[in-house]
């Protein structure tokens, strides 16, 4: 009976040394989360803000210059537009943001099962959410 407690005893140290970092981890992890999805919406309101500027160009150049310089103004209005990178921009956060959400996930399942495996998939995961996040700061 007592080879039994002691077992339980240190199977619940175990335990108890994993938690602290498990714990960290999903703290920097839900932090990335909240960081990409800032950064998405941040490029999402950029997108559009340029969009705008653009319809709004458009119809003052209309306004000007009805059916008088048509094709001009066709080619101005697509000088306008933002590039097609500014769209990948928004891509890459919303994909940072999923691949953080599903890492967060992942690693806390470590806390369920005390299986090690979980964590370290998580920060794996982690890593590579980052690393998306950070893509897209880059393009843009």
């Amino acid at each position: 009976m007592h080879e039994i407690m002691e077992a339980h005893e240190a199977r619940s140290l175990e335990d108890s040394r994993l938690t602290l970092p498990v714990a960290v981890t999903l703290s920097i992890l839900a932090v990335l989360v909240a960081i990409a999805t800032l950064l998405g919406h941040r490029a999402s309101t950029e997108e559009i803000i340029l969009q705008t500027k653009a319809t709004d160009q458009w119809a003052l150049f209309q306004a000007k210059n009805i059916r008088l310089h048509e094709m001009q103004g066709f080619a101005d209005l697509l000088g306008t537009l933002s590039p097609v990178d500014k769209e990948k921009t928004a891509d890459r956060y919303e994909a940072g943001e999923v691949i953080l959400e599903i890492a967060l996930i992942i690693c806390s399942l470590t806390l369920l099962t005390k299986k090690r495996i979980f964590w370290l998939s998580g920060i794996a995961l982690g890593l590579i959410g980052l690393g998306t996040t950070l893509s897209g700061f880059l393009i843009h």
